[in-house]
């Protein structure tokens, strides 16, 4: 009776760590495979590039990207390119998002309002000074 119960043991023991051993090297898998697509390098190097170009902008100034490859992925990813560049005035940064989920931030030091929209295949900064608020 002992006997069966410790091979019972030991068969359940294998089992869990096969299961286990699975599920970790899954979870690796999807991981790596999504760091190394394009779509984590093209949101990481626009939203380093739109934080540098809104730190060296002046008020009144409009600056335009060709966004057209971040576009490109957006569709693949059934993703709607106004929702591609987003920014974020409470933290001062901009978050490049090319699928529903992850995306990246960059946080930039200047304290102008920064307003974009996308005309065409060129995403459209607008730069001007923070309006005083009134208190």
């Amino acid at each position: 009776m002992k006997k069966k119960r410790a091979e019972e043991d030991i068969v359940l023991s294998s089992m869990v760590f096969i299961i286990l051993t699975v599920v970790f090297f899954s979870a690796m898998f999807f991981f790596i495979h999504d760091k190394s697509s394009q779509k984590s390098t093209y949101e990481q190097a626009y939203a380093k590039q739109i934080a540098l170009l809104i730190d060296f902008a002046k008020p009144v100034m409009n600056i335009s990207i060709n966004i057209s490859k971040l576009i490109a992925i957006a569709e693949k990813n059934n993703y709607k390119k106004e929702d591609i560049v987003k920014i974020n005035p409470d933290k001062n940064e901009v978050v490049v998002m090319l699928s529903g989920r992850g995306g990246y931030a960059k946080k930039y030091f200047s304290e102008y309002d920064v307003r974009t929209y996308i005309k065409d295949e060129f995403l459209i900064i607008t730069v001007n000074e923070k309006e005083e608020e009134n208190a």
